[in-house]
């Protein structure tokens, strides 16, 4: 965190953000001298890594943990990588060294930005705010009370002299390396479209705005598609509509997937009932959905059932855990092979009604999707006792995953657990301050046990708000208490 507004608003603008998922980090394999192993060469000569000891303290142990870090002309070596919440040691021939944008910047410059962003009045002053960020770029959308509106990429982002960062890149020289960050001046910038809206769902569907390659990514497709047409579907748009909008659980990715599944399968010995619950479905994940739960479940076990032949198992399941697929693309290795894709959906298809039998009840009419994905808000302290674990928030049942407007990421192998969700919701009304509307996970206090510790989840769940109140009177009339905090 800084100590600024990060999303929010001022007397005369509003603005808020989200990732804009560019490709912000490169793995360069290092050649080793066979003589030296602190060793690795670059441009034909063999150069000592830079040995940086960075000894690691803990508290009310006397002596600190031995820790140093290799450098080289690309930055660090990474030894362990975190996976699963579970930090693993890299098990790969050689050493790799890793560029990241975010080594490359001073966070007082962000902190400079924010506080424009902060103070800004105009587009002009906000699009200045955000030039200064060394953060991982976001998409900073903007709003002000004449009525002007505006998306603006803010943050670093490389120019690469080789590869687009999708794969890892040899690193033996300089015609390697990067060539340097974009320039502001070539990021992104949208003011007063015709269409009359900006949006953003974490989804680029230009790849290269101005010749600034982002990503090969395309997490947010289905989102920001569905955002999309939500926004088309009405010429004028209310409060309850961005309600209704921050809440959706359509998902588009099943709209699409679903009916290749059913049109490609053997039916066969499936229970017809549990098929009709398929082609009844709505395509609303909610967290009572069957057909939902179904749909999800199947598509897990199809996904794995056909890559694991080709990447291994170990490959597979942190696959699915952080990255989208093209169901479309997978199945076109079965175009001369529909016979073996039907039988491959069929047995895919029985393995979703054994697992959920197991897990739920043998009785589908109990496979509702909240009783699979369920969100926890976990504190840090848990993880130490059971006791500790009372200042958990959750779980709540709640609807949705990664490809639904209201999202809800999760790993299928950390039964299907809720990390990562919406963190905060804000409607702003830019005539009236005093009308805007704010939803938070948890509350307002980090204190455990206090009142105000929990008492917002329950609305977040429910997509419920509460009045973010912004002018001195409208708070005054409203005011519980006053929370101080004083320094030592």
């Amino acid at each position: 965190g800084l100590p600024s507004v990060i999303l929010g608003h001022n007397e005369k603008i509003a603005w808020g953000c989200t990732n804009v998922g560019a490709d912000t980090i490169d793995l360069f394999r290092l050649e080793l001298n066979p003589e030296n192993p602190n060793q690795y060469r670059f441009d034909g000569h063999w150069l000592d890594f830079e040995i940086i000891e960075d000894p690691i303290t803990i508290r009310d142990q006397t002596d600190p943990i031995p820790f140093k870090v290799l450098m080289t002309k690309y930055g660090p070596v990474i030894e362990y990588f975190e996976i699963n919440r579970e930090v693993k040691k890299l098990d790969l021939p050689g050493k790799f060294a890793l560029r990241w944008v975010s080594h490359e910047g001073n966070l007082e410059d962000s902190l400079d930005g924010f506080l424009k962003i902060n103070k800004a009045s105009n587009w002009a002053e906000f699009r200045e705010g955000t030039s200064l960020m060394t953060v991982n770029p976001q998409n900073f959308v903007y709003g002000d009370v004449e009525g002007n509106i505006g998306l603006q990429h803010g943050g670093k982002i490389p120019i690469r002299k080789f590869g687009d960062g999708a794969m890892i890149t040899p690193g033996t020289g300089e015609k390697y390396n990067w060539k340097g960050l974009a320039p502001f001046e070539k990021l992104l910038s949208i003011y007063n479209p015709p269409d009359n809206f900006v949006y953003t769902a974490n989804y680029n569907e230009n790849k290269a705005p101005n010749g600034v390659f982002i990503s090969q990514d395309s997490n947010g497709f289905y989102r920001q598609k569905r955002l999309k047409n939500l926004l088309k579907s009405k010429d004028k748009i209310s409060q309850q509509d961005f309600m209704d909008f921050q809440n959706d659980l359509y998902s588009e990715e099943a709209r699409e997937y679903l009916p290749l599944l059913l049109k490609s399968t053997k039916i066969g010995d499936i229970s017809p009932k549990i098929i009709a619950y398929l082609e009844k479905w709505d395509f609303h994940l909610t967290k009572n959905s069957i057909g939902g739960t179904i749909y999800k479940i199947w598509l897990y076990e199809t996904i794995k059932k056909i890559l694991i032949p080709l990447i291994g198992k170990d490959l597979v399941e942190p696959y699915l855990a952080s990255s989208p697929f093209d169901l479309k693309r997978l199945m076109k290795l079965y175009d001369t092979k529909s016979y073996e894709l039907e039988n491959l959906l069929n047995e895919t298809l029985k393995m979703t009604i054994a697992f959920l039998s197991e897990k739920l009840s043998p009785d589908f009419t109990k496979w509702k999707w909240g009783d699979i994905h369920k969100t926890t808000l976990t504190h840090p302290f848990s993880s130490v006792s059971e006791e500790a674990k009372v200042l958990n928030i959750g779980p709540f049942k709640t609807g949705g995953d990664p490809n639904t407007l209201c999202n809800g990421y999760y790993i299928p192998t950390d039964d299907f657990q809720v990390f990562a969700g919406p963190s905060y919701r804000q409607i702003h009304d830019l005539t009236d301050w005093d009308k805007s509307l704010v939803a938070l996970p948890g509350g307002q206090s980090g204190l455990p046990f206090h009142k105000h510790y929990r008492d917002l989840m329950k609305l977040w769940v429910k997509g419920k708000y509460v009045p973010f109140l912004f002018t001195r009177e409208a708070i005054s009339k409203n005011l519980e208490g006053i929370f101080i905090i004083i320094p030592k």
